[in-house]
């Protein structure tokens, strides 16, 4: 947060039902509730940095292990496995984000552009990826 300038502001846009928080205040919950679930392991593969005085964009796919549980009605993934409520599945989704930047260095939130809906590409194997998800995968 000390990177942040004091009323940051987030927006999503694009194919996500987030809009993204408003001021210091909601982007710590937005950040906390990211870390509870474990959202905030994560790899994000950059593509493309485009950079300039004021702002830096990074465009690239994240990847995440979320839990069938937490896959809101899939019921398979793209390799047509069925997706099971205890099982970890391998989550990618195209973003590209804009973090501009004041003259003083702070940067003033992220205007995030979802290209598409987060996709379950398949099933995660035990041990497979544990930096990916919630820190207890690390143990399985």
């Amino acid at each position: 947060m000390a990177t942040l300038v004091p009323n940051p502001q987030y927006t999503v846009w694009g194919a996500s039902d987030s809009r993204g928080p408003s001021g210091y205040d909601q982007v710590v919950e937005w950040y906390e509730r990211l870390q509870a679930a474990g959202r905030n392991r994560l790899d994000y593969v950059i593509h493309r940095v485009v950079a300039d005085r004021s702002c830096v964009v990074t465009e690239g796919d994240f990847h995440y292990a979320i839990a069938g549980r937490h896959l809101d009605g899939v019921t398979a993934t793209e390799r047509g496995e069925v997706v099971r409520p205890d099982d970890y599945h391998l989550i990618s989704h195209r973003t590209t984000v804009l973090w501009p930047v004041t003259p003083e260095g702070l940067i003033e939130g992220e205007h995030i552009y979802s290209g598409e809906r987060h996709r379950v590409i398949r099933r995660l194997g035990a041990g497979e990826l544990p930096h990916l998800g919630p820190i207890e995968r690390e143990n399985q």
